[in-house]
């Protein structure tokens, strides 16, 4: 309504609207039969419409008052923009694991003696690592029933850091893997038995020894 020196609330043009709907159409619906003239019963007729059209307009007019609007997208994008940035937990970045103590420690690490860290092993009972240039020589003590049998001495292959031993002995042979885990040795062990034996597969943690 721009055209108007003033502007009228939505509501209060609504309460206009329904005010004069109703009296339009109490003066169509009520009015004197006896004073009606073709003219008039016109009249009549016309006010009933244009009275029911006003109370149609002003209630929708109130429906859409009390029923919030959703907002455009325009005004939602904006409001986005003005909350800026959002400062909430960032994912954490990916970081690499350490690397692998096997396939880091020298040739060095496998040398010396090696003695079981378990009082009640049943497998190896000690191991003696010499080196010779990038050469290991292996030899290994195992539990045979009630004593300590001497495995023998074998030239070890080293590969990623670890250090791998084969025993061809007349009944087994025995695939050994020596892995640095920490301070100490950790020894995986495999043993296929040529006599009808089921295979057996251990892994045990051995101490440095003096």
């Amino acid at each position: 309504m721009s055209g108007l020196p003033f502007e009228l609330a939505p509501s209060h043009l609504a309460n206009l609207q329904l005010l004069a709907g109703l009296v339009l159409v109490c003066f169509g619906l009520f009015s004197r039969d006896g004073d009606l003239t073709e003219w008039n019963r016109k009249f009549r007729i016309g006010s009933l419409v244009v009275g029911v059209v006003f109370l149609a307009y002003a209630y929708g007019m109130h429906s859409r008052r009390e029923s919030p609007a959703s907002p455009s997208p325009a005004r939602a994008e904006a409001a986005e923009l003005q909350k800026g940035p959002q400062h909430g937990p960032q994912p954490a970045s990916a970081t690499l694991p350490p690397p692998d103590a096997a396939s880091t420690a020298p040739a060095t690490f496998f040398a010396g003696n090696w003695r079981n860290a378990d009082p009640i092993q049943r497998h190896v009972v000690f191991l003696r690592v010499e080196q010779s240039g990038e050469h290991l020589n292996v030899r290994a003590w195992g539990s045979c029933a009630d004593q300590v049998c001497d495995w023998g001495s074998v030239q070890a292959e080293l590969s990623q850091g670890a250090a791998s031993v084969h025993w061809e002995q007349s009944a087994v042979q025995r695939r050994m893997q020596l892995l640095p885990d920490g301070g100490q040795l950790r020894v995986v062990l495999d043993s296929d038995y040529r006599d009808g034996r089921p295979g057996e597969h251990c892994e045990e943690q051995f101490e440095r020894r003096q």
